[in-house]
Order: C-alpha cells, then structure tokens, then sequence
C-alpha cells in the first residue's frame, strides 16, 4: 500500500514537471526575447529601448520597471505614447520575463536596484527618470536612495512604498523563506493551479476596472505564468517586507522631482496607505488620485500616467 501511494505520487510529480516545462517552452515560443540582454553580476537584464524621431530639447531619458510577477510588456501602450518625446528603456526586472536572476542572488530590492544601475553604468545610460509601477516603484524609490546620482526623477505608478500590513500562516512564512520550496512548488506544482487561478488574479489587478482584452496577448499577461517567473515573483514577494522595513522612513532624503499617482479603486495596493506615507515623508511631490481606476494605470490611464512623467521631466530638466 505504501509503495503504491509513493508510486502514485511521484508519478503526479513527473506529470506535473512535464507538464510545466511544456507549458514554459510553449511560453517562450509565443513570448520571445525582444530586446537585449545586458549580463550584470547576479544574471542578466533584459531590455529594450526606443528613440524618439527627433533630439531636439533632449529629455533625460525613461526607465520603465514592471511590477510584480509582470515583465516590460506592461508597459507596451504607455512605451508607444512617451517613445514620440523620450528616450524609453523598458526593463524585465532580474528574473522576470526573459531577465534572469541567478538562483543564490539576493531579491531584496538593494540588489534589484544595484544589478539595474550595473546595467545603466554598461549601457552608458545617463541619469533618467525612473518610471516605478507597483513593487517597481519601491525598487525606483530604493534607486533614488542608494544610488541617487543615477536617477533624475521619479515617476511612481502605484508605488509599493510602506510595509504591507498583513499577516501570513506560519507555514507561508516558512515556505517563503525557503528558496527549494519555492522553486519545487514552481516547477512540479504550478501547472495545477495556474490556469485555474490565472483569471481569478488577473481580474484583481484591474478591479474596479474591467481586465483588458488583449492583457495575455499584448501585455505580456500570458508570460506572467511561466514556472521561472513564479519563482521569481514568489523571491521578491520574500524579500519585499524586509526591503521596505529598511527603506521607508527614509524617503524624506531623495532630492529628485517625485510624481506619484494612483487609482482610489485599487485593490492590490491601498493608496491610503502608500501613497499617504509618502506624502508625510515627501509632501512636496506631485500627488494624482484617479477616481474608478484600479492597479494596472500603464494599461488603464495612459494620458495620465503620460502627463505625471513629463511633470516630473520637465522638472529635472529645470532642475539639471
């Protein structure tokens, strides 16, 4: 009896690994790498950049950094928009999308944002405007502390900026701590749930809105689901506590122009919370509450995303 429940299980095992890695290589397939891959210390960054037709009144260039489990696809109708005016660099954050990350590097934000500027010093990218959306927000306001003379403003869309207050199961905890777990739960696991929960989740991102039709196709939403990427989203979800504990209290330091905007519909980031820290640390800044709107703005409000970036452009070229 006990041989046979091992047998049934292992074979569950197998069939779930292959069936995960069939799923990654039709992923890949449909989703190819787009751009470049920039190797830093820890993996690689991928990315991609689109220049205006003109150069005149040149503008500090703009990052883009997707959010969690989210890839630079996700920025693909506000990179249209802003590539008219600016220089634009979209980036998969290490380990996301076709980035990679290698399997002892740290997640913490700190080193999200060292490996990003890495890339920056080899690209001979100069300082720029750092587009934030969700937990890309956190590693731009950890950018603009760390290593403040890389960047010249900050575009935060729905920043994750102040601890989540919320409490997980003893198990979660310890499962999140446990890079094996993690990455046993993607690659063996993950195909039995991801189809069934994908819709659930994608619905929540967007809520009070309704979810784009083409998210999958021409927003990268479809890629989201590949085994790496769940590795990766779960390491940064990891770390994502102990990096904001560390970095919080100290926005009032970062000199650069700051815009933030949010969605008072939000359902994945309360605005009450981050952005009102923000604007006790940071009450200078530009602040936009957009009514009805949820927590996909790169997707939802494009002209008001657009009008806060050049905002905050318009200032670092006054300030510069």
């Amino acid at each position: 009896m006990v041989a046979a429940l091992i047998i049934l299980v292992t074979a569950i095992f197998c069939v779930g690994f292959l069936y995960t890695r069939f799923v990654d290589r039709q992923l890949i397939r449909s989703y190819p790498a787009r751009g470049q891959l920039t190797p830093v210390a820890g993996g690689a960054i991928h990315w991609s950049c689109v220049q205006p037709d003109t150069t005149e009144n040149a503008k500090p260039p703009l990052i883009l950094i997707h959010g969690l489990a989210g890839n630079l696809h996700n920025f693909a109708a506000l990179e249209k928009r802003l590539s008219a005016t600016y220089t634009v660099y979209c980036v998969d954050r290490p380990g996301s999308g076709h980035a990679q990350r290698l399997f002892d590097t740290d997640s913490s934000f700190e080193e999200q944002s060292r490996m990003l500027v890495e890339w920056m010093d080899k690209e001979n990218i100069p300082p720029a405007i750092i587009v934030g959306h969700s937990m890309g927000g956190g590693i731009a306001l950890n950018m603009a502390l760390q290593f403040p003379h890389y960047v010249a403003g900050l575009a935060l869309l729905c920043p994750l900026a102040a601890p989540l207050n919320i409490r997980v199961s003893g198990f979660t905890r310890w499962a999140l701590k446990r890079a094996w777990v993690r990455l046993f739960a993607a690659k063996f696991l993950l195909s039995t749930f991801r189809k069934r929960y994908s819709q659930q989740q994608v619905s929540a991102i967007f809520a009070p809105e309704l979810p784009h039709t083409g998210f999958a196709s021409d927003y990268g939403g479809a890629l989201s689901m590949h085994s790496a990427s769940f590795f990766a989203a779960s390491s940064d979800l990891a770390s994502a506590q102990r990096s904001l504990y560390s970095q919080y209290q100290h926005y009032h330091a970062i000199t650069c122009p700051v815009g933030v905007i949010y969605g008072d519909g939000d359902r994945i980031l309360s605005h009450r919370l981050h952005m009102g820290h923000m604007q006790k640390l940071l009450p200078e800044a530009h602040y936009v509450l957009l009514e009805g709107k949820g927590h996909m703005l790169p997707i939802t409000a494009v002209d008001e995303c657009t009008s806060l970036i050049a905002r905050v452009s318009d200032e670092a070229a006054q300030k510069a």
